[in-house]
């Protein structure tokens, strides 16, 4: 299953790489940490997951996503913050993401997701 990350903190950046390559059949493909630039780098590589920060340096994830879909993409995308979820999800899901996480509470949930999309039945 090829990555992308979006996520404009290179600390939170290398965090997520480690976790998700710690997952059998996961590689990261590519790392953007702008709206344009995160768009421009799915066009191109076309991964089958991205994990998309909402709040991007310049830009936001809810652009990206709505991108996206706007173009076609079928890629599975779980959108990660540190912002309270609940008002978020309703928008998350009309856009098409395939779940909302909270960064700091959620890990072991997107891990457990990503595993199940990177090793099906």
């Amino acid at each position: 299953m090829n990555v992308v990350i979006v996520e404009d903190s290179e600390l939170i950046q290398k965090w997520l790489q480690r976790l998700l390559v710690s997952v059998p059949g996961v590689e990261v493909v590519g790392v953007a940490a702008a709206q344009d630039e995160a768009i421009a780098m799915i066009d191109r590589l076309e991964p089958d997951l991205v994990t998309l920060d909402m709040a991007l340096s310049p830009g936001h994830g809810f652009n990206v996503l709505k991108a996206l879909r706007q173009a076609g993409h079928t890629c599975k995308v779980l959108v990660l913050t540190n912002q309270d979820t609940g008002p978020l999800r309703p928008m998350a899901e009309q856009l098409g993401a395939d779940g909302l996480y909270d960064k700091s509470l959620d890990v072991a949930t997107v891990l457990e997701q990503v595993r199940a999309w990177a090793q099906p039945d």
